[in-house]
């Protein structure tokens, strides 16, 4: 009797909209434990290392092996996803399974390769990336980026197990497996030799070694891997001529931070270290909750794609719209007024000194401007792979690289800093923004885009009433004589009490 795959079958769907908010809700409240141990992660950071040249070099060596990380995430999932729900509803359980175990495996010996490509030109690519780098940071570089290329042969097998938890709606079990890679870093961290930077490596190689076995015994629960299966070449070139256009869109688009880290060596010492902190502080909001959001849509947008349904498309992409204002807009204020603050609570201890805070929390300021135009490409990425618009991905991600360049170089020298790169980085985000939005007219019916933006008028408006007594009352509240922390709780506290019943009222009356 032939085995059954998970969701072979199809059973009546629920609300569309509350299951994506149901999704997403499991999806939030996992990776709200992760980034609750990113932060203790990067406080440990920061206090064994502050900015130094040394955690330059790993910033910089881990920068490549994470995009081509990325790259096998985001390609592998985004085109498995939508051609799973097709393999679904036309094929047997048996030729299902003979797809999907294809799929893996090209991915296993694809990433292997990767990574071995990596190991061989080592030696070449981390000084050219690492241009500005004195020869004894080049030379620490070397071995450390041939140690971390092994990250590319693991995340190359957890993306296709990720991609095959992703099209079941096994949400919980693809996220969780995120957790054991800033748990091993914390616990090398706190356990290891204070200042040895081999200690990001080794908890870096060993997190990533655990996820991928979480994802393994996720999967073999319900889908034996290790029966014979008949490798099915029909559905590696369908995966194929998906995956590649889309392989190379998010290894250009991803390919500005790259960029941005090997420009920032240009920096004094620390300054690459100053721009990631940034980074990771403002990458918070939107792994927590926009991407959440953009993981849980992609699975019921190829539903409906496949379904025929542009009115059912054109709602969720209102809907997520104005849920991207919800989140955006309050966190730029926030950020925009507070930044000092935040710094100060989450880093400023140890080898973290004051000098290194206030130059992060100006690259923090100029990274949060483009908050909502980051926040819109991870929802705009899972609309456009539904739609098997993976070309125009890749046009636009070879466009954003070159103005990514130039807009670096220009602010480079009009401002000099990490916090240059970091508005570039945002400028850049508004323009493809508004291109990618563009796009999108056509296939979803967009007749008047304009109407588009009706759900973040109430958002942006409750944003700017609560800004205005926070900027009333910031001196007399950054006069008082308590902790950072109780400060910034403060702050919150008072922006929160204006914006919410703001939020309300405009939602009543719109």
């Amino acid at each position: 009797m032939p085995e059954r795959l998970p969701s072979t079958a199809n059973p009546p769907a629920p609300d569309v909209r509350t299951a994506i908010g149901q999704a997403a809700l499991v999806i939030l409240g996992l990776t709200l434990v992760d980034k609750v141990l990113a932060l203790g992660k990067e406080m440990l950071i920061a206090a064994r290392y502050g900015v130094s040249a040394d955690l330059d070099v790993f910033n910089l060596a881990y920068a490549l092996p994470g995009l081509l990380g990325l790259l096998l995430d985001g390609a592998v999932i985004a085109a498995f996803v939508p051609l799973y729900v097709d393999w679904r509803r036309n094929l047997s359980p048996d030729e299902l399974r003979n797809r999907s175990l294809t799929v893996c495996l090209t991915c296993l010996g694809g990433s292997v390769a990767l990574a071995g490509l990596g190991l061989a030109v080592a030696g070449i690519v981390f000084p050219l990336i690492g241009y500005g780098f004195s020869a004894a940071q080049n030379a620490l570089g070397v071995p450390m980026l041939r140690q971390l290329l092994w990250l590319v042969a693991l995340e190359g097998t957890a993306a296709a197990l990720a991609a095959l938890l992703r099209a079941w709606k096994a949400f919980a079990a693809v996220t969780a497996a995120q957790l054991p890679i800033n748990i091993a870093l914390m616990a090398f961290l706190v356990w290891g030799q204070p200042g040895d930077i081999q200690l990001l490596v080794q908890g870096t190689l060993v997190g990533t070694a655990c996820k991928t076995l979480w994802l393994v015994v996720a999967v073999g629960r319900k889908l034996p891997l290790w029966r014979p299966f008949r490798f099915e070449k029909r559905g590696l070139a369908d995966f194929f001529g998906l995956a590649m256009p889309l392989a190379g869109s998010v290894l250009i688009a991803n390919s500005n931070l790259l960029v941005d880290q090997s420009m920032a060596t240009q920096l004094s010492a620390g300054g690459l270290s100053t721009l990631r902190y940034a980074y990771r502080i403002n990458d918070l909001p939107l792994q927590l909750i926009v991407l959440a959001l953009s993981k849980a849509i992609l699975p019921f947008v190829s539903e409906q794609v496949s379904d025929g349904d542009t009115s059912g498309i054109r709602r969720i992409f209102a809907q997520s719209l104005a849920s991207l204002g919800l989140i955006a807009f309050p966190v730029i204020a926030l950020v925009m007024l507070f930044a000092d603050d935040i710094v100060v609570v989450l880093l400023r201890r140890g080898a973290f000194d004051a000098e290194a805070a206030r130059h992060t929390a100006l690259a923090l300021r100029c990274y949060t401007g483009g908050l909502f135009f980051f926040s819109y490409a991870c929802i705009n990425g899972a609309f456009f792979c539904a739609l098997r618009r993976a070309h125009a991905l890749f046009v636009m991600g070879i466009v954003s690289v070159g103005l990514n360049f130039g807009l670096n170089w220009l602010f480079l020298r009009l401002m000099g800093g990490a916090e240059a790169i970091a508005l570039s980085s945002s400028v850049t985000a508004a323009l493809l923004a508004a291109a990618f939005l563009l796009q999108l007219r056509g296939p979803l019916g967009l007749t008047k885009p304009i109407r588009l933006g009706i759900g973040l008028v109430p958002p942006a408006l409750a944003t700017l009433a609560a800004v205005v007594p926070c900027l009333l009352l910031r001196g007399r509240l950054g006069a008082l004589p308590v902790p950072s922390l109780v400060r910034l709780g403060l702050e919150g506290m008072l922006f929160l009490v204006v914006f919410a019943p703001a939020l309300m009222l405009g939602t009543a009356r719109v």
